[in-house]
């Protein structure tokens, strides 16, 4: 996703179409057939903050002498809280949810689909898996937004340059994960995939429900 795009704040009821039970909670989370972004559902606003939110942690960290320069590195950081949590900063680039909001919502359609009472047993296995990886990438994001905030609180270019590099780290596991006991593999296990396992997880608990 681009940023600059208008913001969203939900997904329209339309987007669930007639479907009923498990199903209308994961179209609310991936729609296959959207038209529009308001239409594409919350893992995949989600991944457009994440790619807002990486974009501008490369900036505050790259290209740069070390110390960098104190005001872009603020500038940087502060368009990484919006796209993170609009709500806590006046204007940025993003879909204007925020990958916060977005990665919540997510948990909470997947929950409700698997607690559904149509529920099938492969959606609820997959649902677990998509919600670890959701729950992964917003710890990442909380340590995000306390980095951000702690660069536009400093006066020290040191200070922020260093913090620059882990906000830049933390942005690129938004998505990637991280390889957390070192076996070679990204799993949706605690403390490893982030979004794309996320995808991957609910691409395949969609072609198991015959959606899309």
């Amino acid at each position: 996703m681009v940023s600059g795009i208008v913001a969203i704040l939900s997904v329209p009821a339309a987007a669930a179409g007639a479907q009923e039970g498990a199903h209308a909670h994961i179209l609310q989370v991936v729609n296959p057939e959207a038209a529009s972004v308001a239409e594409l559902g919350f893992l995949r606003q989600a991944m457009g903050e994440a790619g807002t939110a990486a974009e501008y942690a490369s900036f505050a960290a790259g290209g740069q002498q070390r110390p960098g320069d104190l005001g872009a590195m603020k500038t940087h950081a502060g368009n990484v809280l919006h796209a993170l949590d609009p709500t806590r900063v006046d204007g940025g680039p993003g879909l204007g949810l925020g990958l916060v909001e977005a990665s919540r919502k997510t948990i909470a359609h997947v929950r409700m689909a698997a607690e559904a009472p149509d529920a099938s047993d492969s959606l609820r296995a997959h649902a677990r898996h998509v919600v670890s990886c959701v729950r992964n990438t917003l710890a990442r994001a909380d340590r995000m937004l306390e980095i951000s905030e702690r660069i536009l609180a400093t006066e020290s270019a040191e200070e922020a340059d260093r913090l620059s590099d882990e906000l830049n780290t933390l942005a690129f596991r938004l998505r990637n994960g991280v390889d957390a006991n070192g076996d070679g593999r990204i799993t949706w296990h605690e403390g490893e995939g982030g979004l794309y396992v996320a995808q991957e997880h609910m691409q395949l608990l969609l072609k198991g429900e015959g959606i899309g």
